[in-house]
C-alpha cells in the first residue's frame, strides 16, 4: 500500500534529479525539512536549492563539512553530526569512546553556534546488554 511518505518522498526527489520547478509560493506555516540520508544520491547543493523552492526550513543529518551549505539558500542544518566517530553500535553507550566523543563535542558546539544549528545530533549506542 502506498502512503503519504513514500508519495512525499518519491516526489521530492524526482524534483530535485530533474531540476522540476516547484510551485510558486507555499505559506510556510509547516516548519519541515528533509534529511540528507534519504537523497544522498542527489547533489547537496542541488537538494539544498530545490528543498528551499518548496518551502522547507532546513537539512537534517549532515556532517560538520556541509553545515554551511544550506545557508546559502535560505535553509538550516536542522541537525547535524558532531563527528564522524559516532555509530549506532559505538555511540556514548562506550566508556572507551568518551574522551574522543568530549573532544568532538568540544570542536563542534562552536561550529554549531556558527551554523545555527539548532540540534546536535547524539548517538548513544545500542545497549548491547548494558545496564543503563
Amino acid at each position: 500500500m502506498i502512503n503519504r511518505r513514500d508519495i512525499l518522498g518519491s516526489s521530492l526527489a524526482v524534483w530535485a534529479s530533474a531540476g522540476i520547478a516547484a510551485p510558486a509560493k507555499l505559506i510556510g506555516r509547516l516548519k519541515q525539512s528533509v534529511s540528507r540520508w534519504c537523497y544522498q544520491d542527489i547533489p547537496l547543493e542541488r537538494l539544498c536549492a530545490f528543498a528551499a523552492s518548496i518551502g522547507l526550513q532546513g537539512i537534517d543529518l549532515l556532517e560538520p563539512a556541509d553545515y554551511e551549505v544550506p545557508r546559502r539558500h535560505g535553509l538550516r542544518c536542522t541537525m547535524g553530526y558532531a563527528a564522524g566517530i559516532m555509530t549506532i553500535p559505538d555511540g556514548l553507550n562506550r566508556r572507551e569512546n568518551h574522551a574522543a566523543i568530549e573532544q568532538a563535542y568540544r570542536k563542534g558546539i562552536p561550529q554549531a553556534a556558527k551554523g545555527r544549528r539548532s540540534q546536535r545530533h547524539r548517538l548513544f549506542g545500542q545497549s548491547e546488554g548494558h545496564v543503563r
